[in-house]
């Protein structure tokens, strides 16, 4: 099993802010899960799964219908292999789960109206819009969106 992503999560308390837990997303395999540990783990730091308590770490899993939309086949599917030049965008799964966020376990919703504007851009393309390569496909699903990637960010032009 290895940490995909994390995030500290903070609560209001006693008119201040205070650590509440860290948000942990694991994979094993093609399996995603999140989890919530009770002790802090900031974003720059390593996770050992070893350091933490089987019995606080209930492992949550993720459906990958709600992570990833299936492929419609009119859709673009990016070049394989993929080229050395692209960066591939692909959810964070941090929110998934956040009761506050009804969102949150719609990812494949948001993935999919991102693709779809992607290929709408595609078909009319415009030099200041990064170029989409097409979506990342696995099992019949969208996974990722792929770009050209450039060689400076915004600020750095």
């Amino acid at each position: 099993m290895e940490v995909c992503e994390q995030s500290e999560a903070f609560a209001e308390e006693h008119g201040g802010v205070a650590f509440s837990h860290t948000k942990i997303i694991l994979r094993e395999g093609d399996q995603y899960y999140y989890a919530i540990a009770s002790r802090r783990y900031p974003a720059n730091s390593k996770v050992d799964l070893h350091e933490l308590d089987p019995h606080e770490l209930d492992l949550v899993p993720i459906p990958a219908s709600q992570i990833w939309p299936p492929f419609p086949t009119q859709f673009t599917q990016a070049p394989e292999p993929l080229p050395q030049d692209c960066y591939v965008k692909r959810p964070s799964l941090l929110y998934y789960g956040d009761t506050e966020d009804r969102d949150s376990t719609e990812l494949s919703s948001l993935l999919l109206n991102e693709a779809e504007v992607c290929e709408i851009l595609r078909a009319s393309p415009h030099p200041d819009i990064a170029q989409y390569l097409g979506c990342i496909v696995k099992n019949d699903r969208i996974t990722g969106l792929c770009f050209v990637k450039y060689g400076m960010n915004l600020s750095e032009r």
